[in-house]
């Protein structure tokens, strides 16, 4: 792992679906099951991995509400609020600039 926070940072958002995970979390508390069907083509394995992932690096905050059954809710700390806007920035801009870009990045957000 480098020590370049920039480059750490570029590495993690740059892992197979971790911005769809993301942006699936943007904007509100969600459940695994919510997450998991906004976004196309995501193993249960690999979703648990990549909110893990940010859970540990301080984006995404887990919430258990209840135990019986059991209902954790997944939502953006302030860090991750930040970084939202950056990721949403880096979408405007590869939108605007690819040929395709557009109608690519709403529905899938590569």
């Amino acid at each position: 792992m480098n020590d370049c926070p920039i480059y750490s940072l570029l590495e993690l958002i740059g892992k197979k679906r971790v911005m769809m995970v993301f942006r699936s979390v943007h904007g509100g508390n969600h459940t695994f099951t919510q997450i998991k069907d906004n976004i196309w083509e995501i193993s249960a394995n690999l979703l648990t991995e990549r909110l893990n992932e940010l859970i540990d690096v301080g984006y995404i905050s887990k919430e258990v509400l209840s135990v019986q059954p059991v209902k954790i809710h997944y939502s953006l700390t302030p860090e991750g609020k930040k970084l939202g806007v950056l990721i949403n920035n880096l979408a405007q801009f590869a939108a605007e600039t690819s040929k395709n870009g557009k109608d690519f990045i709403s529905k899938h957000m590569c």
